[in-house]
């Protein structure tokens, strides 16, 4: 069932190329921690069956939907997997009995934990959080995940699928049986996909985005190891192309996010050069979190020095000459699907979203405050609800 140490050679380098791996890590949120858990699962599932092995799996899956509930979808594949993985064994049910029971106990705790804690509000909330995964369109559920990866992952994305692909017809046509462990990468991947297709084009009830796909990423990479051990096995010169192809594609897919700013870090160095100036956005409907100082620099304007969503329209920038002229980070595409529709992500492509300080023109032309035709409450776009393609 193992991997030889070649192919796990493999597969760590495709993972330590990926582009979705890498750029998420740096805003310390859950995903990776709920990955992690997933894989130690899977790890310890697919190993000798026992009773043990099972409960602890069944616990680290329960675990990563605790760490991130928006992997919602990992215990019932890891139920799917471990079902068709123990289904030659004689002790099957017993092994499928512990598996639901570290899966109850890694669910179940924290819930009571907060149920003792909070009561039925503990539960309310939980309910209510539950519903409000709905920013952005359901039916773009079956496209979002590749479109996605086409920009986070590009080339090196496409030469991955080829080559595990062409490793699975060479298999076929040669008639060698596939190894296990990679139907179940396979199976895996399938069901992860078929999962979120059924929630969201389906059922409607969560919309797919960007981070929600994240654990679909190691398969890739485990089945791309496997590929790549198989088709230049003997091939010792092609190899070393190979691994000089991944180090140059490392290098040119990661070295843009050693120099990207983000609004946050703009706002400060200009509250620290120049004081406090006016805010404005050259969108309308933004959600818009003031700042509780008073200005302090009223000929100054700075734009775009926030999160930028929703987006109802472009509206352009206050006149004035600019002083400081920065690239937004949401222009990165991959930023993109994380919430906002198609015609939020057009306009984001198409318009000027750069972070600008400007020395206005006419100060008395715009207020201290951000216009109310700024502010979200004037967007015809509520907050958690999802549009429908005719919207768009």
């Amino acid at each position: 069932m193992r991997a030889d140490r070649e192919e796990a050679l493999w597969a760590t380098l495709l993972m330590a190329a990926s582009n979705t791996a890498l750029y998420f890590s740096r805003h310390l949120l859950p995903y990776e921690c709920a990955v992690s858990a997933s894989l130690a699962a899977l790890v310890i599932g697919l190993g000798a069956p026992s009773a043990c092995r099972a409960l602890l799996c069944g616990l680290l899956s329960g675990a990563a939907f605790h760490l991130y509930n928006g992997y919602w979808y990992i215990p019932p594949v890891a139920g799917l997997v471990f079902a068709c993985f123990w289904w030659g064994q004689p002790k099957r049910y017993r092994l499928a009995a512990f598996l639901g029971l570290g899966v109850a106990f890694g669910l179940g705790t924290p819930i009571l934990i907060g149920t003792l804690a909070g009561g039925s509000f503990y539960l309310r909330t939980m309910v209510a959080f539950s519903g409000t995964a709905t920013a952005g369109l359901f039916a773009e559920g079956w496209s979002l995940p590749w479109e996605y990866f086409w920009y986070s992952e590009g080339a090196f994305g496409v030469a991955v699928v080829a080559c595990i692909a062409f490793a699975l017809l060479h298999a076929l046509a040669s008639r060698r049986p596939l190894d296990s462990r990679v139907l179940i990468w396979l199976m895996a991947l399938g069901a992860i996909y078929a999962c979120l297709v059924l929630f969201s084009v389906f059922l409607g009830k969560f919309v797919v985005y960007a981070r929600t796909v994240i654990p679909m990423v190691p398969l890739f990479c485990l089945a791309g190891g496997w590929a790549l051990r198989h088709v230049i096995a003997a091939r010792a010169r092609l190899k070393g192309a190979v691994a000089a192809g991944l180090a140059l594609s490392t290098l040119f897919q990661f070295s843009p996010h050693f120099t990207r700013v983000f609004p946050k870090d703009v706002e400060i160095q200009v509250l620290r050069a120049f004081g406090n100036p006016k805010r404005s956005l050259s969108v309308s409907g933004s959600l818009y979190w003031r700042l509780d100082i008073p200005v302090t620099r009223p000929d100054l304007c700075l734009v775009n020095a926030q999160l930028i969503y929703p987006v109802k329209e472009y509206i352009g920038y206050p006149e004035g000459y600019i002083l400081l002229r920065v690239e937004n980070a949401l222009t990165y595409r991959p930023y993109q699907y994380e919430s906002h529709t198609p015609r939020e992500r057009n306009i984001l492509r198409t318009k000027d979203i750069s972070i600008c300080l400007i020395r206005l023109r006419d100060p008395a032309g715009v207020p201290d405050d951000l216009p109310y035709r700024f502010r979200y409450q004037n967007s015809s776009r509520p907050l958690g609800r999802s549009q429908t393609p005719a919207d768009e």
